[in-house]
């Protein structure tokens, strides 16, 4: 099996089977969107084999390789989807939406804990790596002179620091 992020420390007895049971599999061509921006589905991707992409700007993107799961915004906060995310070969992914996770939370709800709290984790990873950018980001955008910066730049560190 895998090195799945979102499903490291879980040792309950048959959780293979019953992951099994609440995730689906699906396939997706090299090239073929897998979530679209602004789509309304709440499902959870994990890769399986293949890769994905996700088109953060023109000169940052991110790649989903075995082991990592994507689209838990949505899933999590059941808003539309943020970006666009494209398989770069041909992908098989594990997907579980909203509605038969919370049917795996009444059936086995220490498991689904875990799987939660697993999924926290990687999100507080991908928010302090985040913070490291923007953290750096704003540090070279401080003019050497003034060593505040434009107006616009105090006023982003001011709403980040609050």
């Amino acid at each position: 099996m895998i090195n799945v992020k979102l499903l490291t420390s879980i040792n309950i007895l048959n959780h293979e089977e019953i992951l099994e049971k609440y995730f689906k599999s699906e396939t997706f061509s090299n090239g073929q969107a897998v979530i679209t921006k602004d789509d309304k589905d709440l499902k959870l991707f994990i890769v399986v084999s293949g890769n994905a992409i996700v088109k953060i700007s023109d000169d940052h993107r991110v790649v989903f390789s075995p082991g990592d799961f994507f689209g838990e915004l949505s899933f999590i906060d059941k808003q539309p989807r943020s970006a666009k995310v494209v398989a770069t070969s041909n992908l098989r992914v594990a997907v579980i939406d909203q509605e038969t996770m919370e049917s795996l939370v009444i059936a086995y709800p220490a498991l689904a804990f875990l799987i939660y709290k697993n999924l926290s984790v990687e999100l507080a990873s991908r928010i302090r790596k985040t913070n490291d950018v923007v953290h750096e980001t704003l540090t070279q955008l401080r003019t050497p002179k003034t060593k505040k910066g434009p107006a616009w730049l105090r006023k982003v560190q001011k709403t980040l620091t609050s």
